[in-house]
């Protein structure tokens, strides 16, 4: 009689997942305020910091997407988990790399994005193998619920670790990294996950996709979609302390978004997203508009609550659904390429969100007509939904 049975394969897939996601969930959190505060880095250094690591970390998805289609998905896994570890511990090694230590993080970014871009990879591919079926938003819904939750208890836990220990914050981070590494090895059987004999790589294999017009008009359309989501880390906070001047609002907004992405994603998936996949950004666009709306309208905590759970509701038919879109356009053996071709158009989306609508709200403010900007952008998101048609073939 066996003492211990051996997981099934999802199971150790979102431990590690889970882990990876508490552990990037503490660094973001505490990511300016630790460089600053602690190692007293000046704040137009945290900022290049910050950036080289958001930027690193998602364009190494792109480089390295063709790559990891020719590994298991173990191989990839130990890859990941020991680059992400690497960077945190050099990170931590001020009497070794001085002043360039927090630059290790850069490094780290690279094996914590290729999780995510594993993990991503591996449903489309399992799915693909065991049902001869494309991936639908359900599959992926399970990533945003963990991702979510470990995002309500990772400011806690970073928080207290500046409070107690601050200089072993890094440390704490890469040694979680080592422990999923080892519980990889141990769990993750790499013949269950072995994909199929791939050619070697050349540049064909990332120019490929371009050559299907209608996955570039997806692309397009995600970073349409990413420039209006860039607007809950960028203006939205900043928004509500001028015009409400009570940061109580802004927490309670962030804990909303959280809470409805972690109790109903699930249930999105299953019952709104597979109704309209071919539409799921014209109905992202309007469900857009009017949290926008409602942001414009709150003068109190009922309405930026309501602009929470809308908002909510966008991310949740949007995300899964842009990630089972982008798995149906991929040729089996190349989900890992697509998908870091997906995380090339966040990044462009993403960084013309963040600079176009900071820019915007800070001419605003000078103008003193601040309380006009998302007033204004939930018109144009509302007029962007009604004349919104399908620009590719949907392969759902």
């Amino acid at each position: 009689m066996r003492f211990w049975k051996r997981p099934q394969p999802m199971l150790p897939i979102a431990i590690i997942f889970v882990g990876s996601s508490l552990a990037y969930y503490v660094l973001m959190t505490t990511f300016s305020t630790y460089l600053h505060e602690h190692l007293h880095f000046p704040i137009t250094t945290v900022s290049t910091i910050m950036f080289g690591y958001i930027l690193v970390s998602r364009l190494s998805k792109v480089a390295l997407g063709p790559w990891f289609d020719r590994l298991t998905f173990r191989s990839g896994l130990i890859f990941a988990l020991g680059i992400a570890a690497s960077g945190f511990l050099l990170a931590s090694s001020e009497a070794l790399m001085g002043k360039f230590a927090p630059w290790g993080l850069c490094i780290a970014g690279v094996g914590v994005s290729s999780i995510v871009l594993l993990t991503q990879s591996f449903i489309a591919s399992q799915k693909q193998l065991q049902s001869h079926n494309t991936a639908t938003p359900a599959d992926y819904s399970f990533l945003y619920i963990l991702m979510n939750g470990s995002a309500l208890i990772a400011p806690i836990i970073g928080f207290e670790i500046l409070r107690y220990m601050p200089q072993g914050l890094y440390w704490i981070i890469g040694g979680l990294y080592i422990l999923l590494l080892v519980y990889c090895l141990a769990c993750i059987s790499g013949a269950e996950c072995k994909l199929s004999p791939a050619p070697h790589l050349t540049l064909a294999d990332w120019l490929k996709p371009f050559k299907n017009r209608n996955y570039c008009r997806f692309l397009l359309v995600n970073s349409l979609l990413w420039m209006l989501h860039a607007q809950l880390y960028s203006t939205i906070p900043l928004y509500t302390r001028e015009t409400l001047d009570d940061e109580s609002h802004l927490t309670l907004f962030f804990m909303v978004e959280a809470l409805c992405v972690m109790v109903l994603q699930h249930w999105v998936s299953l019952y709104i997203n597979q109704h309209i996949p071919s539409y799921y950004p014209a109905v992202t666009l309007m469900l857009f508009s009017v949290s926008f709306f409602l942001i414009y309208l709150a003068q109190d905590r009922v309405l930026i609550l309501w602009a929470a759970g809308v908002f909510s509701l966008a991310l949740m038919v949007y995300m899964p659904s842009a990630d089972a879109n982008n798995a149906a356009f991929a040729d089996h053996g190349s989900f890992a390429t697509y998908f870091g071709l997906l995380s090339l158009s966040v990044t462009l989306g993403d960084s013309l969100g963040n600079i176009l609508g900071m820019r915007l709200l800070a001419f605003l403010l000078q103008s003193g007509n601040v309380s006009q900007y998302f007033l204004w952008l939930a018109g144009i998101t509302a007029v962007l939904a009604i004349f919104y048609r399908n620009p590719y073939n949907c392969p759902l």
